[in-house]
């Protein structure tokens, strides 16, 4: 499964982080799925059973741990870092 950082926004007094998934499917594409992730979700929960179905096991147990607004990245329990695409 692919997963690409869109951006991170505050709502409140808490982080959102918006997410593009690149969820394969049978005949061998990829289908795009825009989430929006909070710290504590976990990815298996923002796909259908069959999205979930297509899957490898050793990639449905992402939990989000972190979202960090400063330094634009979200990480995963799976101590994966993803970060927003930044112009230097």
């Amino acid at each position: 499964m692919l997963v690409r950082l869109d951006g991170i926004e505050e709502r409140g007094h808490s982080l959102r982080a918006r997410v593009t998934l690149g969820i394969p499917k049978p005949d061998g594409t990829v289908k795009e799925k825009a989430v929006t992730l909070q710290c504590g979700d976990s990815l298996e929960d923002k796909i259908s059973k069959k999205e979930l179905a297509s899957l490898p096991a050793k990639d449905i147990a992402w939990l989000v741990e972190e979202i960090n607004a400063q330094y634009g990245h979200i990480e995963f329990s799976k101590r994966l870092r993803i970060g927003e695409q930044r112009e230097v």
